[in-house]
Protein backbone atom coordinates (compact mmCIF):
# COMPACT_ATOMS: atom_id res chain seq x y z
CA UNK A 1 0.00 0.00 0.00
CA UNK A 2 1.31 3.14 -0.79
CA UNK A 3 1.49 5.92 1.59
CA UNK A 4 -1.13 8.70 2.03
CA UNK A 5 -0.32 13.00 2.97
CA UNK A 6 -3.53 15.00 3.87
CA UNK A 7 -3.59 17.94 5.94
CA UNK A 8 -5.97 17.90 8.42
CA UNK A 9 -7.03 21.17 10.78
CA UNK A 10 -7.78 20.95 14.70
CA UNK A 11 -9.44 23.83 16.70
CA UNK A 12 -7.25 24.50 19.72
CA UNK A 13 -8.98 26.34 22.27
CA UNK A 14 -7.00 28.76 25.14
CA UNK A 15 -3.17 28.79 25.09
CA UNK A 16 -2.72 24.71 26.35
CA UNK A 17 -1.14 23.79 29.57
CA UNK A 18 -0.50 26.54 32.26
CA UNK A 19 3.46 27.43 31.53
CA UNK A 20 3.53 25.97 27.99
CA UNK A 21 3.01 28.40 24.54
CA UNK A 22 1.19 26.46 22.34
CA UNK A 23 4.21 25.92 19.76
CA UNK A 24 5.70 24.24 22.48
CA UNK A 25 2.40 22.36 23.41
CA UNK A 26 2.71 20.80 19.91
CA UNK A 27 6.35 20.11 19.21
CA UNK A 28 5.82 17.22 21.21
CA UNK A 29 4.45 13.97 19.27
CA UNK A 30 1.90 12.56 21.92
CA UNK A 31 0.15 15.95 22.10
CA UNK A 32 -0.17 16.07 18.52
CA UNK A 33 -1.57 12.26 18.30
CA UNK A 34 -3.90 13.35 20.89
CA UNK A 35 -5.31 16.34 18.78
CA UNK A 36 -5.63 14.27 15.77
CA UNK A 37 -7.07 11.42 17.26
CA UNK A 38 -10.67 13.92 17.46
CA UNK A 39 -10.45 13.45 13.64
CA UNK A 40 -8.82 10.28 12.75
CA UNK A 41 -10.10 6.93 13.97
CA UNK A 42 -5.91 5.59 14.79
CA UNK A 43 -3.12 7.71 15.34
CA UNK A 44 -0.34 4.80 15.09
CA UNK A 45 2.33 5.08 12.50
CA UNK A 46 1.39 8.55 11.40
CA UNK A 47 4.35 10.83 11.01
CA UNK A 48 3.95 14.67 11.57
CA UNK A 49 5.41 16.02 8.85
CA UNK A 50 5.14 19.86 9.03
CA UNK A 51 2.83 21.53 11.65
CA UNK A 52 1.51 25.01 12.25
CA UNK A 53 0.28 26.89 14.54
CA UNK A 54 -2.22 30.01 13.50
CA UNK A 55 -4.82 32.15 15.35
CA UNK A 56 -8.04 33.12 13.33
CA UNK A 57 -9.17 36.93 13.08
CA UNK A 58 -11.55 38.35 11.86
CA UNK A 59 -11.21 42.46 11.37
CA UNK A 60 -12.50 44.50 8.54
CA UNK A 61 -11.09 47.78 7.98
CA UNK A 62 -12.92 51.12 8.79
CA UNK A 63 -11.80 52.79 5.06
CA UNK A 64 -11.80 50.86 1.64
CA UNK A 65 -10.55 53.65 0.29
CA UNK A 66 -8.18 56.59 1.93
CA UNK A 67 -7.76 58.65 -1.63
CA UNK A 68 -5.71 57.47 -3.87
CA UNK A 69 -5.13 54.10 -1.18
CA UNK A 70 -7.55 51.42 -1.99
CA UNK A 71 -7.80 48.24 0.22
CA UNK A 72 -8.63 45.13 -1.12
CA UNK A 73 -8.46 41.30 -0.08
CA UNK A 74 -6.69 40.79 3.99
CA UNK A 75 -5.79 43.86 3.34
CA UNK A 76 -9.08 44.88 3.63
CA UNK A 77 -10.70 42.22 5.79
CA UNK A 78 -9.65 38.66 8.00
CA UNK A 79 -11.62 36.57 8.22
CA UNK A 80 -11.51 32.64 9.94
CA UNK A 81 -11.19 29.87 7.44
CA UNK A 82 -14.26 27.74 8.67
CA UNK A 83 -15.96 28.78 5.46
CA UNK A 84 -13.25 29.06 2.83
CA UNK A 85 -14.30 32.44 1.50
CA UNK A 86 -11.20 34.65 2.76
CA UNK A 87 -9.85 34.30 -0.77
CA UNK A 88 -13.62 34.59 -2.11
CA UNK A 89 -14.30 37.59 -0.73
CA UNK A 90 -10.56 38.74 -2.17
CA UNK A 91 -11.55 37.83 -5.69
CA UNK A 92 -14.97 39.44 -5.02
CA UNK A 93 -13.06 43.03 -4.21
CA UNK A 94 -10.81 42.75 -7.44
CA UNK A 95 -13.57 42.33 -9.49
CA UNK A 96 -15.56 45.22 -8.45
CA UNK A 97 -12.94 47.28 -8.17
CA UNK A 98 -10.43 46.48 -11.22
CA UNK A 99 -12.89 47.78 -14.22
CA UNK A 100 -13.78 50.84 -12.33
CA UNK A 101 -9.43 51.88 -11.61
CA UNK A 102 -9.32 50.83 -15.39
CA UNK A 103 -11.97 53.35 -16.11
CA UNK A 104 -10.19 56.22 -14.22
CA UNK A 105 -6.76 55.51 -15.34
CA UNK A 106 -8.07 55.67 -18.68
CA UNK A 107 -9.86 58.75 -17.83
CA UNK A 108 -12.84 57.84 -18.99
CA UNK A 109 -14.39 57.99 -15.46
CA UNK A 110 -13.51 60.51 -12.67
CA UNK A 111 -12.40 59.36 -9.05
CA UNK A 112 -15.33 59.54 -7.63
CA UNK A 113 -16.61 56.31 -8.84
CA UNK A 114 -14.09 54.62 -6.84
CA UNK A 115 -16.12 55.63 -3.80
CA UNK A 116 -18.52 52.90 -5.13
CA UNK A 117 -15.97 50.20 -4.26
CA UNK A 118 -16.46 50.54 -0.59
CA UNK A 119 -20.00 51.06 -0.87
CA UNK A 120 -20.78 47.70 -2.39
CA UNK A 121 -18.04 45.87 -0.81
CA UNK A 122 -18.20 46.50 2.59
CA UNK A 123 -21.34 45.40 4.40
CA UNK A 124 -20.82 42.04 2.10
CA UNK A 125 -17.04 41.25 3.34
CA UNK A 126 -18.98 42.09 6.95
CA UNK A 127 -21.56 39.47 6.13
CA UNK A 128 -18.86 36.75 5.41
CA UNK A 129 -17.14 37.79 8.55
CA UNK A 130 -20.34 37.39 10.69
CA UNK A 131 -21.13 33.77 9.10
CA UNK A 132 -17.22 32.21 9.26
CA UNK A 133 -17.40 33.06 12.81
CA UNK A 134 -20.60 31.70 13.69
CA UNK A 135 -19.57 28.36 11.24
CA UNK A 136 -16.18 28.39 13.79
CA UNK A 137 -18.88 28.26 16.54
CA UNK A 138 -20.80 25.57 15.43
CA UNK A 139 -17.65 22.82 13.90
CA UNK A 140 -16.03 23.98 16.91
CA UNK A 141 -17.48 24.59 20.13
CA UNK A 142 -16.03 26.12 23.11
CA UNK A 143 -17.70 23.73 25.53
CA UNK A 144 -18.03 19.84 24.69
CA UNK A 145 -21.57 19.75 25.87
CA UNK A 146 -22.37 22.44 23.09
CA UNK A 147 -20.99 19.46 20.45
CA UNK A 148 -22.98 16.91 21.26
CA UNK A 149 -26.59 19.22 21.26
CA UNK A 150 -24.70 20.17 17.28
CA UNK A 151 -24.47 16.62 16.69
CA UNK A 152 -27.99 15.79 17.64
CA UNK A 153 -29.58 18.32 16.05
CA UNK A 154 -27.15 17.52 12.84
CA UNK A 155 -28.57 14.10 12.77
CA UNK A 156 -32.71 14.57 13.17
CA UNK A 157 -32.12 17.79 10.03
CA UNK A 158 -30.58 14.76 8.37
CA UNK A 159 -34.03 13.82 8.07
CA UNK A 160 -35.57 16.26 6.82
CA UNK A 161 -34.49 16.41 3.38
CA UNK A 162 -35.63 20.26 2.22
CA UNK A 163 -33.04 21.70 5.34
CA UNK A 164 -30.63 18.83 4.44
CA UNK A 165 -30.59 19.88 0.80
CA UNK A 166 -30.34 23.66 1.73
CA UNK A 167 -27.13 22.89 4.23
CA UNK A 168 -25.11 20.72 2.13
CA UNK A 169 -26.06 23.60 -1.24
CA UNK A 170 -25.21 26.10 1.25
CA UNK A 171 -27.58 28.27 0.86
CA UNK A 172 -27.58 30.08 3.87
CA UNK A 173 -24.24 31.85 2.79
CA UNK A 174 -24.87 35.87 1.90
CA UNK A 175 -24.71 36.08 -2.00
CA UNK A 176 -23.68 39.50 -3.50
CA UNK A 177 -26.66 42.35 -3.95
CA UNK A 178 -25.39 45.89 -4.15
CA UNK A 179 -27.98 48.34 -3.09
CA UNK A 180 -26.31 51.46 -4.34
CA UNK A 181 -23.44 53.09 -5.85
CA UNK A 182 -22.46 52.57 -9.74
CA UNK A 183 -25.87 51.29 -10.68
CA UNK A 184 -29.36 52.40 -11.16
CA UNK A 185 -31.41 51.20 -8.06
CA UNK A 186 -34.61 49.57 -8.65
CA UNK A 187 -37.84 49.73 -6.56
CA UNK A 188 -39.05 46.28 -8.37
CA UNK A 189 -39.74 43.25 -5.94
CA UNK A 190 -36.87 41.25 -6.42
CA UNK A 191 -35.04 43.52 -8.87
CA UNK A 192 -32.11 41.47 -10.64
CA UNK A 193 -30.33 44.99 -10.21
CA UNK A 194 -27.87 44.79 -7.97
CA UNK A 195 -27.07 40.83 -8.56
CA UNK A 196 -24.63 38.52 -11.09
CA UNK A 197 -25.89 37.94 -14.18
CA UNK A 198 -26.55 34.62 -15.42
CA UNK A 199 -23.72 32.30 -17.44
CA UNK A 200 -25.67 30.61 -20.09
CA UNK A 201 -23.90 28.88 -23.21
CA UNK A 202 -24.80 31.10 -26.36
CA UNK A 203 -24.91 30.11 -30.01
CA UNK A 204 -23.38 32.57 -32.16
CA UNK A 205 -24.52 33.06 -36.14
CA UNK A 206 -21.20 31.17 -36.77
CA UNK A 207 -23.25 28.28 -35.26
CA UNK A 208 -20.70 28.02 -32.32
CA UNK A 209 -21.46 27.49 -29.10
CA UNK A 210 -19.55 29.67 -26.49
CA UNK A 211 -20.23 30.61 -22.65
CA UNK A 212 -21.95 34.39 -22.51
CA UNK A 213 -18.93 35.66 -20.90
CA UNK A 214 -16.72 34.82 -23.80
CA UNK A 215 -19.04 36.95 -25.86
CA UNK A 216 -18.72 39.65 -23.96
CA UNK A 217 -15.11 39.73 -23.00
CA UNK A 218 -14.09 42.41 -20.15
CA UNK A 219 -16.18 45.17 -21.29
CA UNK A 220 -19.68 46.73 -20.73
CA UNK A 221 -22.98 45.23 -22.30
CA UNK A 222 -26.10 46.32 -23.06
CA UNK A 223 -28.33 43.20 -23.49
CA UNK A 224 -31.66 42.78 -25.28
CA UNK A 225 -34.36 40.68 -26.08
CA UNK A 226 -35.06 40.57 -29.38
CA UNK A 227 -34.79 44.00 -30.19
CA UNK A 228 -32.02 46.48 -30.85
CA UNK A 229 -30.54 47.14 -28.17
CA UNK A 230 -29.17 50.55 -29.40
CA UNK A 231 -33.10 51.38 -30.35
CA UNK A 232 -34.03 55.02 -28.57
CA UNK A 233 -30.43 55.71 -28.33
CA UNK A 234 -29.18 59.00 -29.30
CA UNK A 235 -25.93 59.11 -31.90
CA UNK A 236 -24.39 60.94 -29.08
CA UNK A 237 -25.45 58.30 -26.41
CA UNK A 238 -24.48 55.64 -28.67
CA UNK A 239 -20.73 57.17 -28.67
CA UNK A 240 -20.86 57.60 -25.29
CA UNK A 241 -21.38 53.91 -24.92
CA UNK A 242 -18.90 52.74 -27.27
CA UNK A 243 -15.96 55.35 -25.97
CA UNK A 244 -16.83 52.71 -22.43
CA UNK A 245 -15.98 49.58 -24.66
CA UNK A 246 -19.87 48.61 -24.59
CA UNK A 247 -20.61 45.14 -26.49
CA UNK A 248 -24.61 45.73 -27.91
CA UNK A 249 -26.06 42.29 -27.70
CA UNK A 250 -29.18 41.15 -29.07
CA UNK A 251 -30.86 37.60 -27.78
CA UNK A 252 -33.52 35.34 -30.10
CA UNK A 253 -34.09 32.03 -29.61
CA UNK A 254 -31.42 29.86 -31.11
CA UNK A 255 -33.52 28.46 -33.73
CA UNK A 256 -34.26 31.66 -35.30
CA UNK A 257 -30.56 32.27 -35.67
CA UNK A 258 -30.97 30.40 -39.28
CA UNK A 259 -33.37 32.57 -40.52
CA UNK A 260 -32.05 34.53 -43.30
CA UNK A 261 -34.96 37.17 -43.45
CA UNK A 262 -34.68 38.25 -39.83
CA UNK A 263 -33.75 42.32 -39.28
CA UNK A 264 -30.24 42.50 -38.94
CA UNK A 265 -28.39 45.61 -36.86
CA UNK A 266 -25.47 47.75 -37.31
CA UNK A 267 -22.86 47.32 -34.55
CA UNK A 268 -24.65 44.90 -33.08
CA UNK A 269 -24.08 40.63 -31.79
CA UNK A 270 -26.79 38.63 -32.07
CA UNK A 271 -26.68 35.39 -30.13
CA UNK A 272 -29.11 32.76 -29.71
CA UNK A 273 -30.42 31.41 -25.94
CA UNK A 274 -29.54 27.60 -26.50
CA UNK A 275 -31.52 26.25 -23.09
CA UNK A 276 -33.80 29.10 -22.60
CA UNK A 277 -31.73 30.48 -19.35
CA UNK A 278 -32.02 34.04 -20.84
CA UNK A 279 -35.22 34.14 -22.27
CA UNK A 280 -36.69 32.73 -18.45
CA UNK A 281 -34.03 35.25 -16.73
CA UNK A 282 -35.85 37.61 -18.60
CA UNK A 283 -39.10 36.87 -18.14
CA UNK A 284 -38.63 37.55 -14.24
CA UNK A 285 -39.14 41.15 -14.90
CA UNK A 286 -41.00 43.52 -17.06
CA UNK A 287 -37.89 45.22 -19.11
CA UNK A 288 -36.16 43.63 -22.35
CA UNK A 289 -32.63 45.05 -22.07
CA UNK A 290 -30.30 44.79 -19.41
CA UNK A 291 -27.28 46.80 -18.66
CA UNK A 292 -24.32 45.01 -17.37
CA UNK A 293 -20.92 45.82 -15.58
CA UNK A 294 -17.54 44.60 -16.77
CA UNK A 295 -17.89 42.56 -13.64
CA UNK A 296 -21.39 41.09 -14.72
CA UNK A 297 -23.17 42.91 -11.94
CA UNK A 298 -26.41 44.11 -13.70
CA UNK A 299 -25.84 47.98 -13.36
CA UNK A 300 -29.44 48.75 -14.53
CA UNK A 301 -32.76 47.78 -16.24
CA UNK A 302 -35.37 49.49 -19.57
CA UNK A 303 -37.20 49.12 -22.27
CA UNK A 304 -36.21 50.41 -25.47
CA UNK A 305 -38.10 53.67 -25.01
CA UNK A 306 -36.61 54.29 -21.84
CA UNK A 307 -32.92 53.64 -22.97
CA UNK A 308 -31.78 57.63 -23.34
CA UNK A 309 -32.68 58.42 -19.68
CA UNK A 310 -31.32 55.43 -17.87
CA UNK A 311 -28.05 55.40 -20.00
CA UNK A 312 -27.40 59.24 -19.12
CA UNK A 313 -28.97 58.12 -15.72
CA UNK A 314 -26.11 55.54 -15.07
CA UNK A 315 -23.70 57.87 -16.60
CA UNK A 316 -24.20 60.70 -13.89
CA UNK A 317 -23.54 57.36 -10.86
CA UNK A 318 -20.63 56.05 -12.71
CA UNK A 319 -19.32 59.55 -12.72
CA UNK A 320 -18.33 59.35 -16.83
CA UNK A 321 -16.40 62.52 -18.33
Amino acid sequence: MSNTNYTTEVAILGAGPVGLTIANYLSKPENIAKLLSKVLPNTDGIEVIRQRVYTHNAHIADKFRADRILLSGDAAHIMPVWQGQGYNSGMRDAFNLAWKVALVIQGKASHELLDSYQVQRKDHAKAMIDLSVMAGHVLAPPKKWQSFVRDGIAYALNYIKPIKQYLLEMRFKPMPKYHDGALLANTQKDSPVGKMFIQPQVKLESGETLLLDEVIGNDFAIIAWGVDPKWGLSKQTIQQWKKLGVKFIEVIPAVQLSNQHRKQYEDVITIGDIGTDIRTWFGKTKDSIVILRPDRFVAALAIPQSMESTSQALFNKLHVK
